[in-house]
């Protein structure tokens, strides 16, 4: 999951890298937030989708992953309540 710093950078990747796809709403919603507010909006965001893929069974982890924001790595982190790392569920996984 990429976290997005501002609302070009989401019209970026979705213009110009090959096989990334992101939808319309985040783009304009990224694009509603003052741009000295888009960074935290783009946490907003990863943490909105980490909370919906924890409600799909199997998912186990996910790949955090930014450009020139490594702090936003952190505070979704922290913020996702996978810091300190959780401990692996004693049920293998299938």
């Amino acid at each position: 999951m990429f976290i997005p710093r501002t609302a070009r950078a989401t019209r970026y990747l979705r213009d110009m890298v090959p096989g990334i796809d992101v939808p319309d709403p985040v783009i304009e919603r990224m694009d509603s937030v003052p741009a000295p507010r888009q960074g935290d909006e783009g946490v907003a965001i990863a943490l909105e989708l980490i909370q919906q893929l924890r409600e799909i069974e199997g998912i186990s982890g996910v790949h955090l992953m930014t450009i020139r924001n490594e702090e936003a790595i952190l505070r979704v982190v922290e913020g996702a309540g996978l810091f300190p790392r959780p401990r692996p569920s004693p049920e293998p996984v299938r």
